[in-house]
């Protein structure tokens, strides 16, 4: 009887947490040890050469001696070189490092290595996922920590796609080799069938790519309760006016205001927060900026009341239904340059009408705030 070929299903797929990765590149690290240079394994043993020379930057060492241990001091993957080089790694793929992370984690890393006469250590921020990057920036102050993208590893894999069978590495490289699909071709996941509903990556991807046209250079992330929020925009705080400016919140595109109350409050804080900025006037501040704007001819045909209002300090008062700036191909997919054009357009217009009327705009936003 002839047995069907099928494609076995991919092990990452279900091993989706960060500490999967954690194992499989302790597992890959382990065969750069010499004794795999000249066994079945060694293909296996010359990419992780490869990845780990792409990390001590120095060109081709000899790797002597190797030992690959997880979560020393809780840092997800330590590796030390010839007793002389330690590589400490961060890995990430759809979260972000918390705050101090990267500074303690190095501290740790220099201390270890100053008590062992090693040399400085490398310190990589390996990320499978997307991520802006003022994010990895703000997290990465000292400036010690090396970003090791997804596109990096790709360059890396690709070249021993054909050469490893092994099925860990297959898989991984698979799942990688999709989330690298996603990011370069998501105009293809955006169409006139379904312009709600994207996957998360989808909105990465998108954002990711008006960072890399500088279009809007700021986006992130929120979460709460098992619901991620996502933003972008070119926001930039300046003290001596009142800040308009344009942001998305997935594909829904917004005109806010910042009110310039909020400080510190976050969590519980920011709901009582909330509810003392309730008691000024917002809805005079939210009708009166909307009416404003829509004085601009060039604005008035683009911009709508929200659906609902909702009080923040960073106070969305009008939208851009998603038809005034997404533009499909024939084929009902997404043209992002277009599509892109459109967003510069619109932004363009707003801030050449809020810098005219600055003085209006203000005058608003003190007018909410009057007892």
């Amino acid at each position: 009887m002839k047995m069907t070929q099928i494609t076995a299903p991919n092990i990452f797929k279900y091993a989706t947490k960060e500490l999967s990765q954690d194992a499989f590149l302790c597992w890959l690290f382990s065969f750069a040890a010499k004794k795999y240079d000249n066994s079945e394994f060694k293909q296996l043993h010359l990419l992780s050469l490869d990845i780990l020379y792409q990390f001590i930057g120095d060109g081709k060492i000899d790797i002597r001696e190797i030992e690959v241990k997880k979560q020393v001091h809780k840092i997800d993957i330590w590796i030390e070189i010839n007793s002389n080089i330690l590589i400490i790694i961060e890995d990430k793929t759809n979260s972000a490092a918390g705050k101090g992370q990267l500074e303690k984690y190095y501290d740790i890393a220099t201390e270890y290595c100053n008590s062992n006469n090693f040399n400085d250590p490398i310190c990589i921020y390996f990320k499978t996922g997307n991520e802006a990057k003022n994010v990895f920036s703000k997290s990465n102050v000292n400036g010690k920590w090396k970003y090791f993208s997804l596109e990096d590893l790709h360059k890396i894999l690709h070249i021993y796609q054909k050469q490893i069978i092994h099925p860990y590495f297959q898989d991984f490289y698979q799942l990688n080799f999709e989330r690298l699909q996603v990011k370069l071709e998501f105009e293809k996941y955006i169409s006139k069938e379904n312009q709600n509903g994207f996957r998360n990556d989808i909105i990465e991807a998108f954002y990711t790519r008006l960072e890399q046209d500088e279009v809007f250079t700021n986006w992130n992330y929120n979460d709460s309760i098992g619901n991620r929020t996502y933003y972008s925009n070119d926001y930039v705080f300046d003290s001596q006016k009142t800040n308009v400016y344009l942001q998305f919140d997935r594909l829904d595109l917004k005109l806010k205001v910042d009110l310039n109350k909020l400080r510190e409050e976050k969590g519980p804080s920011y709901k009582k927060f909330q509810k003392e900025l309730k008691k000024n006037n917002i809805e005079l501040i939210y009708n009166d900026l909307r009416h404003l704007f829509l004085e601009d001819p060039k604005l008035k045909e683009k911009i709508i009341r929200p659906k609902k209002r909702a009080t923040h300090n960073f106070l969305t008062f009008a939208v851009i239904p998603i038809d005034q700036w997404l533009f499909f191909n024939s084929d009902g997919k997404m043209n992002y340059k277009k599509s892109k054009d459109n967003i510069v357009k619109i932004n363009k217009d707003l801030k050449v009408f809020t810098t005219s009327n600055q003085d209006r705009i203000s005058a608003i936003v003190e007018a909410g705030f009057i007892k």
